[in-house]
């Protein structure tokens, strides 16, 4: 890759890290790219060559985030670890969540036809079939009941990391707010900790 090529690239990612620090605390409305441009240290026009309107750059934003998301889920399941310390990486790793955007960027994103077909094709599809794959690697070993349908692992799996990534975490209250690993034994065992 040649010095140019570098440079901009760069240049790029700094002002979708910029941007998304202003949109995680400001509405989209409140968010102009003079103030984006400010941030990153560029000029305005360099933010409309790289992503033509603010809508485009929001759209980057998204895309740049699932894509960390979906890597370090790969980086997860492909290890060579075993499968409990798999799961409980994917379920204690902290993961820089859509959530944690303003309500609005949300509500935007939510709400914009093609923002919502990128995120189903690009992250949602392959996110899929990537835990399905790890499921199904789950009930070979011998972790994940056999008897139990992929659809209702995922979402249990899914109710754990969900709970934990809140502010309001319930598996995170009270005395033992660091007891991972009686977390991860209920996930995989039950409350009554049987195993096989």
């Amino acid at each position: 890759m040649d010095g140019f090529k570098i440079r901009t690239d760069k240049k790029r990612e700094l002002i979708i890290e910029s941007a998304l620090e202003l949109f995680k605390v400001l509405s989209p409305r409140k968010v102009s790219i003079r103030d984006i441009a400010s941030k990153a240290q560029v000029s305005v026009v360099t933010i409309y060559n790289y992503f033509g309107s603010k809508e485009g750059l929001m759209t980057e934003i998204v895309r740049f985030v699932l894509f960390q998301q979906l890597q370090l889920a790969q980086e997860i399941t492909k290890s060579k670890v075993k499968m409990d310390e798999k799961i409980a990486k994917l379920i204690f790793t902290k993961t820089e969540l859509l959530t944690q955007f303003h309500p609005e960027f949300i509500e935007l994103m939510m709400n914009d036809p093609a923002m919502k077909k990128m995120i189903e094709e690009e992250f949602i599809s392959k996110t899929y079939e990537l835990i399905i794959e790890f499921i199904n690697d789950g009930k070979r070993e011998g972790i994940f009941s056999k008897e139990i349908p992929n659809e209702m692992i995922m979402k249990v799996i899914e109710l754990y990391r969900q709970d934990m990534a809140s502010k309001s975490s319930i598996l995170f209250s009270g005395k033992n707010v660091n007891d991972h690993e009686t977390i991860l034994r209920i996930l995989l065992y039950g409350i009554s900790g049987y195993k096989e």
